[in-house]
């Protein structure tokens, strides 16, 4: 298992995370994640119904998402930890809002 860091924002199979700005904020179901376990990431304050980037940096690679906000500026993206991409250590998230040339983590 590998350990979840956040600073109030995501947080993923080690994801350490740390926030820009107050607004917009990034997180996960939990802390620790074993392999094969699916990951929720979650977000809010966003720009309501709009595309955002989400980037996945694992001890390996990285992960490029797409995710569309709701009418609130929220969303939920589901991430499986399959064999390939399960292993210790930390794991980031960052979110970026293409329009708003923001990015959260």
């Amino acid at each position: 298992m590998a350990s979840l860091l956040l600073a109030s924002a995501p947080m993923l199979l080690g994801l350490e995370a740390t926030i820009a700005s107050s607004s917009p904020t990034v997180w996960t179901d939990k802390e620790d994640y074993a392999p094969g376990e699916t990951v929720l990431i979650y977000g809010s304050g966003f720009q309501a119904e709009t595309s955002l980037i989400v980037q996945i940096l694992r001890p390996k690679g990285t992960d490029w998402l797409v995710v569309s906000t709701d009418a609130s500026g929220s969303f939920m993206i589901r991430y499986k930890l399959t064999p390939e991409k399960a292993m210790s250590g930390v794991y980031e998230v960052i979110v970026i809002d293409p329009i708003m040339n923001q990015v959260r983590s």
